[in-house]
């Protein structure tokens, strides 16, 4: 038995092993569907879970999937299928999903579109585009899930409450979650050279009222 095997069963209730040892997106896709539970919620290798999620049980009983969006809106190869650019790329790091036929069929398509695309890369590619056709395509009933459910901090965003689940890498995850969660108004989180930013939110424009913030805005070209 393998030493990270060994703490999957010491850490999980259930493990279920794959025959397969590599590791790719391609490997993502054909586990997800083998979770034996009528209600799972995939979360990828990089993510950290930092509020009570509790309340997505709530979701599960109304929707079959729910789904973030993801923070680049398109991807190239993502136009075959006919996906429209207003359709936006979702992220497949956090899937809250329903064990029934009609995400199973989501599933084999996913697939399915995603060995089509992967031809038609010359470089490194992922799996989004390929679900994001798939979903379009498919018929169930699905809910997207906000950012504090999917907190992409390694780029710009968007927060309003409490910050539920980061989703990338960092030395310090905790920490991350404290900065982020140290305000619960709306904040925008800016990763940059010299660490995430967050700016709270500290005035707003009622909606019958003209704004001026064209004369103000400032427009800002950095590499960070």
């Amino acid at each position: 038995m393998s030493k990270i095997l060994s703490v999957f069963l010491s850490e999980f209730n259930y493990v279920l092993p794959l025959d397969e040892q590599r590791f790719d997106w391609l490997l993502k896709i054909e586990a997800i569907p083998h979770s034996p539970f009528r209600l799972t919620l995939f979360l990828d290798t990089d993510t950290f879970v930092c509020g009570d999620i509790s309340n997505l049980q709530l979701l599960g009983a109304s929707c079959e999937l729910a789904i973030a969006h993801a923070p680049l809106r398109d991807s190239s190869v993502s136009t075959m299928h006919h996906v429209p650019a207003s359709f936006s790329e979702l992220n497949t790091g956090v899937i809250l999903f329903l064990r029934n036929d009609r995400t199973f069929k989501l599933f084999q398509d996913w697939k399915k579109i995603y060995v089509e695309q992967s031809d038609q890369w010359t470089k490194a590619f992922h799996d989004q585009p390929a679900f994001r056709s798939a979903l379009l395509i498919n018929e169930l009933k699905w809910a997207t899930l906000t950012p504090e459910y999917n907190c992409r901090f390694i780029r710009p965003g968007y927060l309003q409450g409490e910050v539920k689940i980061l989703h990338g890498r960092d030395q310090r995850l905790d920490r991350i979650a404290e900065i982020l969660n140290a305000s619960k108004k709306a904040r925008i989180h800016l990763p940059t050279n010299e660490g995430l930013k967050v700016f709270e939110q500290t005035f707003s424009i009622p909606s019958n009222v003209t704004a001026n913030l064209s004369e103000l805005g400032v427009i800002v070209k950095s590499g960070v």
